[in-house]
């Protein structure tokens, strides 16, 4: 609050100063009415209370309020704005007597009697209640000052209001004291409401009681309210039961006090959704428990919405345990609505937290620790196939037989060959799957939404050709490739861009995820949340990038010489007419490159632009790609913290300094790798006989190209000779 109140009056200010300051001085000599209230605030935040006495004898309006609306009884009252940092009681005392009102408001619309609540001072409260404060009156935004103090979990001053006559029930601001004690697990409190007549029953929000506290994970609080006759079924405005909120939000003590006291598991929400759905969503340490204990009660494993099923959120959450529990209870293993629980673990299940421990959690973990969690991780989304597949469901028929391309995508290598061994075909091709009646429709009505998803069509499940083969080469899984090949995958299959296995290696596989990944940028730069409100940075040590680097190269070489020793063809081309070695020399991967050429790529073979893999290394290498990359994201993140609204505290600044320090020189080390990857890359190329004098379609050789981008690197190279 604003202490530079009331500097009029300079005559008479240093009287009111030195009598603040305990100067014996005679009331009749203080003439200014705005000095004397200027005086007064600080007679009572200094705690003089000779001075305030001698003030208010002199005539002081008592009542007065300063330049925030507060009056001097409310500044007496608040614990923040004395020199002590308590209550200035017989200031208040003092205040009362001369007659201060107790139900003047401030701006806020709230009393004295709300900042003594917030002091947490029962004293005052009394002393406030006993000249007549109104315990019933509201605030601003509808909250009383019972309500209040419930929310800051007192116990004595809700006593003292109810004592002086606060309404026990009924609703303000849409919230009633009872819904506040139950959400804070207040019980004491909450066995004073119902003492005073509050409904257990009584909907607030949307909500009973009883539901607050089971939101709330407050077990005894849902047994006090059970006890008091609380309707354990009763339901919310979106047809929500306790029993709902309780496994919605993981509470397994909160739940066991429902089902004792006879909830229903089997009560859906309006969309459907059942308590044992919720609890196999699988984000709660207490899941397994839950789930257990409802369906020992009777819940069915096979209620749900029509958009999924307790099996498939189980799958999808890769809660092993839980999904054989569900099979063993009768769970279908074919039921889950838009996506089946195969569909549903093979497209998420664990497959984040095998890739964040194959990243190491930024650099964080060992190499021990990141193979471990990686293997727990992978064992247990294999542990769910492979209890799925053993209740019968098909990888080899209908719908299912697409099935093994998000499998291979995965890149859990054991699920690949379990459901190879199960019949599922090598060489289908999403193109068999079906659009869904929502796309077609958006396709055929929504221009804009149409040309999203021509661009990015594996986003909204548009079919694009791909096949296991292609899409294990795509991400980089050498193991699942293999495994493929093995089953009789077909090599040279291409999808509607024309991409084969090799050409989706080339564009992509483990050196783009290393290189551009999340994953390796967030080693550099830590995202702020509610944890960790500061930003926080660290350099990527130049080992933690070469091994990201070996182990791209080793994968990406691997999956390149067994798709060769297969039969790729090593000249085909995309839709743009780019070959594998255009795809690798432009992302600088020269192991690639190397293998490519080692198994005859045409070395000076040209896109649609009359571009070489050589030219296209100056014109749409590393150089140009790698660095911009990471400074959308870098700057993206710097803009997070310089302009979040309000001003930073220099801590803040310090914090934000040293992150743009750290980008900065991230991204010049970025920069020169991309240089030394385009130079490699180049210097293969003419050592293998590149023709250098090629010239594109606008009539450039490739040291001219080099000269019109300004690549002073590639100039000098090339200007060699």
């Amino acid at each position: 609050m604003n202490k530079a109140r009331y500097l009029s009056a300079p005559a008479s200010l240093a009287l009111l100063l030195l009598l603040v300051a305990g100067a014996q001085t005679a009331p009749q000599r203080v003439q200014s009415s705005a000095a004397k209230v200027a005086a007064v605030f600080q007679a009572i935040r200094s705690e003089k209370l000779p001075a305030l006495k001698t003030l208010l004898q002199s005539g002081a309006l008592v009542n007065s309020v300063d330049s925030s609306g507060e009056t001097p009884l409310m500044v007496a009252v608040d614990c923040c704005e004395t020199e002590s940092k308590n209550v200035n009681l017989p200031a208040a005392q003092l205040l009362l007597k001369h007659g201060a009102k107790p139900n003047l408001r401030d701006r806020n619309r709230r009393t004295a009697l709300f900042y003594a609540i917030e002091s947490e001072s029962g004293a005052a409260v009394r002393l406030l209640v006993r000249h007549g404060a109104e315990v019933n009156i509201e605030g601003q935004y509808g909250e009383t000052p019972l309500n209040l103090s419930i929310q800051r979990d007192q116990i004595t001053i809700p006593q003292i209001l109810l004592e002086a006559g606060a309404k026990a029930r009924g609703l303000h601001n849409d919230n009633s004291p009872l819904h506040i004690a139950a959400g804070s697990g207040n019980v004491t409190v909450a066995r004073l409401l119902v003492g005073r007549g509050a409904s257990v029953t009584q909907v607030s929000e949307g909500a009973t009681p009883l539901q607050a506290a089971a939101t709330a994970r407050k077990a005894a609080m849902v047994k006090f309210l059970l006890e008091k006759g609380a309707r354990v079924d009763a339901r919310g405005e979106r047809g929500e039961t306790a029993l709902l909120s309780a496994t919605t939000f993981g509470d397994y003590q909160t739940v066991a006090a429902l089902l004792k006291a006879g909830a229903n598991p089997n009560l859906a929400d309006r969309e459907g959704a059942t308590p044992l759905l919720y609890a196999c969503m699988g984000l709660s340490p207490d899941s397994l428990k839950i789930a257990r204990a409802l369906l020992e009660k009777g819940a069915n494993p096979n209620l749900g919405p029509q958009r999924g099923s307790p099996l498939a959120s189980a799958a999808r959450s890769g809660a092993a345990e839980l999904v054989q529990l569900l099979l063993q209870k009768g769970a279908d293993p074919r039921k889950g609505g838009e996506e089946a629980p195969l569909q549903a673990v093979l497209k998420q299940g664990n497959r984040l937290r095998a890739q964040m421990a194959l990243w190491g959690y930024g650099g964080e973990m060992t190499e021990a620790q990141r193979r471990k969690a990686q293997a727990e991780a992978e064992a247990a989304d294999l542990s769910i196939v492979r209890a799925l597949l053993a209740k019968g469901v098909s990888v080899s028929e209908g719908a299912s037989r697409t099935l093994l391309i998000d499998a291979a995508k995965g890149g859990n290598v054991g699920i690949v060959q379990l459901m190879l061994q199960k019949g599922a075909p090598p060489n289908v091709s999403d193109k068999d799957i079906p659009l869904s009646p929502e796309i077609a429709q958006m396709l055929k009505n929504d221009p804009e939404a149409a040309a999203e998803m021509v661009r990015t069509p594996e986003t909204f499940g548009i079919p694009t050709g791909k096949t296991p083969l292609i899409a294990a080469a795509e991400n980089g899984h050498a193991a699942v490739v293999a495994a493929l090949l093995k089953a009789g995958a077909e090599p040279n299959l291409s999808d509607k861009n024309g991409k084969t296995p090799l050409l989706a290696l080339a564009g992509a596989g483990r050196s783009k995820m290393a290189r551009e990944l999340p994953g390796m940028r967030e080693a550099v730069l830590h995202r702020a949340d509610e944890d960790n409100p500061k930003p926080v940075s660290r350099e990527v040590k130049p080992a933690e990038r070469a091994a990201m680097n070996k182990w791209a190269d080793e994968g990406d070489t691997a999956i390149v010489r067994a798709l060769l020793a297969k039969g790729a063809k090593v000249d085909e081309r995309d839709r743009y007419g780019r070959t594998a070695l255009m795809l690798a020399a432009r992302l600088g991967r020269a192991s690639v490159v190397r293998d490519l050429l080692e198994g005859g790529a045409d070395i000076n073979a040209v896109d649609v632009s009359g571009r070489s893999a050589l030219m296209q290394t100056i014109t749409d290498g590393r150089r140009q790609n790698a660095p911009q990359l990471f400074s959308q994201e870098s700057q993206s993140l710097l803009r997070m913290y310089t302009h979040s609204g309000g001003k930073q505290d220099a801590a803040t600044q310090k914090q934000v300094a040293a992150l743009r320090t750290v980008v900065n020189k991230e991204h010049a080390a970025i920069y020169a790798q991309a240089i030394s990857e385009d130079l490699e890359v180049l210097k293969l190329l003419k050592e293998q006989n590149a023709d250098l004098s090629l010239k594109d379609k606008g009539g450039a050789t490739a040291l001219q190209l080099a000269q019109k981008w300004k690549y002073g690197a590639a100039i000098e190279f090339l200007s060699r000779g």
